[in-house]
């Protein structure tokens, strides 16, 4: 083989190895089964940094009635802000902050409960009916209805599950807000994938498309934090 061939296969070579080094890890956005996370504890904390600020860590306010009154500033209807205030107070052991819970929401479907997505993802926080029914299957008092497009206890499953998110998390992270950032994150990925993709801000075929989810539930959640203070 002549020298100019080989100079060309070692720059060959070069070339693929930085590649593979460089190229971000790619994980599947379709929306996630309860299977994948619940139970599912990381082995190593993943960072997420953003310029869009932090939760404040603490809930900013807890009554229903001011959930209702985030969600109706946000485009809910009165019987949608109704059912949201009581899925808050039923299903939230973690007490994760309402402003999130609106952000994920607005987010998810704009508070339509009869939304569809693409691939499958059903009601007013996008769930798919595999996930849903684990929660039917756990709190059957908290779903007597079993109907997925209920507002109520589309929210209720919807938050539970953003809870178990953030349980799968928050023993491995620095504090509460990098948890409730985790778990948001979760919502859209799984746990298991966030985890396994080694997050660097960068996935989805090179695009930053968790970070870009993040950032819009926040802004949205910073907008309904703005109702509380009126």
């Amino acid at each position: 083989m002549s020298l100019q061939m080989w100079s060309l296969l070692v720059l060959l070579t070069i070339l693929i190895l930085i590649l593979w080094v460089v190229l971000p890890v790619t994980v599947s956005v379709d929306p996630v089964a309860a299977e994948t996370i619940i139970m599912s504890k990381p082995a190593k904390y993943c960072e997420i940094s953003l310029n869009a600020g932090v939760w404040t860590g603490e809930p900013s306010r807890s009554a229903p009635f001011l959930v209702e009154k985030m969600a109706i500033q946000a485009g809910a209807s009165a019987t949608v802000a109704l059912a949201l205030g009581n899925a808050y107070r039923d299903c939230n052991p973690n007490e994760l902050p309402a402003e999130v819970f609106i952000g994920v929401i607005k987010t998810e479907s704009n508070f339509n409960p009869k939304d569809v997505s693409y691939a499958g993802a059903k009601g007013i926080m996008q769930l798919l009916p595999s996930t849903f029914r684990i929660y039917l299957k756990a709190y059957p008092s908290l779903f007597s209805k079993g109907d997925i497009f209920d507002p109520y206890e589309n929210a209720c499953a919807g938050l539970l599950y953003l809870n178990d998110n953030y349980e799968a998390w928050v023993g491995h992270v620095k504090d509460r807000s990098k948890a409730i950032d985790l778990a948001v994150a979760s919502y859209l990925t799984g746990v298991t994938k966030l985890k396994n993709s080694g997050y660097s801000g960068r996935i989805y075929d090179g695009n930053n498309y968790v970070s870009n989810y993040l950032n819009k539930v926040k802004t949205y959640a910073r907008s309904a934090m703005q109702v509380t203070a009126r």
